[in-house]
């Protein structure tokens, strides 16, 4: 039977700082499977032990582990043990993060008196059966018992969340799309990685400088840059749209690229002739100028 002890934070302490004077005094085997040291406990005839036969029940690194184990041995050291003797359990410690079990041992081997030894398991996680993310698992069932939207991830042996959940170093939280509702941006960007999480609408939408186009973020080109798509242009620059050919925003047809603006070409053309016509400014151009812009003012046939 084992003694459970739930530890406090103080308990914990000082039962690691007893537990570290232990190890100092005992000697390290190697990684044992969790289960197969508590097969001993259930085991119908759990001793004698010779050195071969408590080597044999500890893993190979291939082996899934309900948890994984460091086992140490006192009283006396595994070095020191003989191949020809035969020994029996005095006690097992097995000490999680938050708990510790005693397994006393209440079956005295048959025969003649046998040399006692005791067994020390530092495993991870924080509980016997509970797995948090991160920590070995066997099945899905540990780790969701911590975690609901977690699953165990065969090819590692390792809690995670499940597909469509993401972890933020406290829960598993649902990934979301463009319009989902939010708490956080990595809910966004773990769908679209140039989303956020508008705090105030709790809504994902597109990052600043970035548009909206169905469930993607496209983003926004200025005038001469390269685009895919005609809204990548436009809502940068109005009456701009992408070129199909050459793929790079420019301005409508009938409009004319004014310092990164797209405007009525016509209109523009029409104000520069007459504010220069109008000016005192003359130079050696001046006859073509006026010849050009008397066609653009005073044809009112030209379409604008």
């Amino acid at each position: 039977m084992a003694t459970i002890i739930t530890l406090s934070n103080v308990h914990h302490f000082l039962v690691q700082v007893m537990l570290i004077f232990t190890l100092h005094n005992s000697t390290f085997v190697r990684c044992a499977c969790l289960e197969d040291v508590l097969s001993l406990t259930n085991g119908t005839n759990p001793c004698p032990f010779d050195k071969k036969s408590i080597k044999s029940m500890f893993l190979v690194d291939q082996q899934n582990c309900l948890s994984n184990c460091s086992a140490y041995f006192t009283d006396p050291y595994y070095t020191g043990w003989n191949k020809n003797t035969v020994y029996e359990i005095n006690y097992i410690s097995i000490l999680f993060t938050k708990t510790q079990y005693l397994f006393g041992w209440s079956v005295t081997c048959a025969g003649p008196s046998y040399s006692k030894f005791s067994l020390s398991l530092l495993c991870e996680g924080k509980y016997f059966y509970e797995r948090g993310i991160g920590e070995s698992c066997v099945e899905p069932a540990q780790c969701q018992a911590v975690n609901p939207d977690s699953t165990c991830n065969f090819p590692n042996g390792k809690c995670s969340c499940q597909e469509g959940y993401l972890w933020n170093s406290t829960t598993c939280i649902e990934a979301r799309g463009l319009d989902g509702n939010c708490t956080e941006s990595k809910q966004c960007q773990e769908i679209n990685v140039d989303s956020t999480c508008n705090t105030v609408r709790s809504k994902c939408e597109c990052q600043q400088g970035f548009i909206q186009h169905f469930n993607s973020c496209l983003p926004a080109r200025k005038l001469g840059e390269s685009c895919a798509n005609p809204l990548q242009c436009s809502v940068t620059s109005q009456n701009s749209t992408c070129n199909d050919t050459s793929n790079v925003c420019e301005c409508k047809e009938g409009y004319l690229e004014v310092f990164n603006t797209c405007t009525i070409g016509r209109l523009v053309l029409d104000e520069i002739c007459k504010g220069y016509l109008q000016s005192e400014r003359r130079g050696h151009d001046k006859k073509d100028i006026e010849n050009a812009c008397s066609t653009l003012i005073y044809n009112p046939s030209r379409e604008t």
